[in-house]
């Protein structure tokens, strides 16, 4: 019978691989006649009798699964969560992005030959004072001093 440890050292050197990863098939172990050095070894991994064993790597399935999940709004609850809200999404930032759709509407209705343009400095000052929740608001309290006048109606689908 073949010296089972000594082929297996042997073949893990000449491989280049740890023991744990040579694989040695059942027709060889029934051979005594097999002498355990390295010529006999080279031509068994020749004969493709000693392999070396695939190395195995972690599966994606898991984290591919839970990708879709999290792209589909799923796992995001409080257990998940690690940092503060304005950490998640800073309030500068939403700031800054409700502020910038403002004066982009203010300036549309600046350019578009509304009679906005005499209360343009007052009407931005109270957007930089956080006076208007969001856009909707903003056109209601315009309508309400009546600076909507009937030309926005006919640039309402231009504008909005």
């Amino acid at each position: 019978m073949l010296n089972l440890h000594l082929c297996k050292k042997l073949s893990k050197n000449l491989l280049g691989i740890g023991k744990r990863k040579v694989y040695i098939h059942k027709n060889i172990l029934d051979r005594s006649f097999i002498k355990s050095n390295r010529n006999s070894i080279r031509k068994l991994i020749k004969k493709k009798l000693i392999l070396k064993r695939p190395i195995n790597s972690v599966s994606k399935y898991r984290k591919r699964k839970r990708v879709t999940k999290v792209k589909n709004k799923n796992m995001r609850g409080f257990g998940k969560r690690k940092g503060t809200k304005n950490a998640r999404k800073s309030q500068k930032y939403i700031w800054c992005a409700k502020i910038q759709v403002l004066r982009r509407f203010l300036k549309k209705l600046r350019y578009n030959k509304t009679n906005l343009s005499l209360k343009y400095k007052l009407i931005y000052f109270k957007i930089k004072g956080n006076i208007f929740s969001s856009k909707k608001h903003m056109i209601e309290y315009l309508k309400s001093k009546k600076i909507f006048n009937l030309e926005m109606k006919r640039l309402n689908k231009k504008i909005l």
